[in-house]
């Protein structure tokens, strides 16, 4: 854990999971189950991953591309 006011080495990561964390916070105070809002965070995760990039340089082209790729595979971007 971060000293409030510090800056993590490497900014992205630290960015992109405090705003994961959030996104949870708001699915719980809908009262969705873990199991959704697991799966949801996983699918996130693994489309970061697929890009190397961050939410903030996503493109919808990038999104269309990778579900045609993991809809064509193994059943859904839950998986």
């Amino acid at each position: 854990m971060l000293v409030d006011g510090a800056t993590p080495p490497r900014a992205e990561p630290a960015l992109f999971d405090a705003m994961l964390a959030g996104w949870r916070r708001q699915q719980v105070s809908r009262r969705l189950g873990s199991s959704i809002i697991d799966g949801r965070e996983r699918v996130v995760r693994r489309f970061q991953e697929a890009t190397g990039g961050w939410p903030w340089s996503w493109t919808a082209a990038q999104l269309e591309a990778w579900l045609a790729r993991v809809l064509d595979g193994a059943g859904g971007p839950g998986r």
